[in-house]
């Protein structure tokens, strides 16, 4: 059976038309995979979905403003998610995307994968950036971590964190 990985990204670089060169890092893992579709963040009049390999297919979301990322990324993953085949969905972090995975788990059961290169959890400076803002994604995050089903993080202070809130579960994945 040929794995197939849904991704949920922010990194408009993925489907910007002028950087249409690919990290190998991406490329490689598509392949490895099996088969990778990302769905990624773009502002409108980015295109539409292409392919740069057999096994990576970047899917942009053309939103018309920030805030509607969520449910364009929700409508064109279920046209992804209906096909069949795809056994694990993965976010770049759990916030926006993780709120959209978390979504994507409950409704079609696929195990969701939260990846987390950043440090949001118990972060005062990143809180008082944007403190409504950012005290409601602290919030968001908190409920997909928690019902995720997987995670991934490099930041050891964000591990920590989710150790202390008590979630010994296994799936924790430390990479550099």
């Amino acid at each position: 059976m040929m794995n197939h990985v849904l991704m949920l990204s922010l990194d408009t670089a993925l489907a910007t038309p002028s950087s249409r060169r690919f990290p190998s890092a991406a490329l490689t893992y598509a392949a490895r995979t099996g088969r990778l579709t990302i769905i990624v963040y773009t502002t409108p009049h980015v295109g539409a979905a292409f392919q740069p390999s057999d096994h990576l297919t970047i899917i942009p979301t053309n939103s018309r403003h920030p805030v509607l990322f969520p449910l364009d990324a929700i409508r064109l993953a279920r046209g992804v998610l209906r096909g069949g085949g795809v056994n694990l969905i993965t976010t770049q972090e759990p916030l926006a995307t993780g709120l959209v995975g978390l979504r994507l788990r409950l409704r079609y059961r696929v195990p969701l994968l939260v990846q987390n290169h950043s440090y949001f959890f118990g972060n005062q400076a990143w809180l008082d950036e944007r403190p409504l803002r950012n005290r409601l994604l602290t919030a968001i995050g908190r409920v997909v971590v928690a019902r995720a089903d997987f995670y991934r993080t490099v930041n050891d202070k964000e591990k920590q964190n989710y150790l202390a809130a008590g979630d010994h579960r296994a799936g924790w994945s430390r990479c550099h």
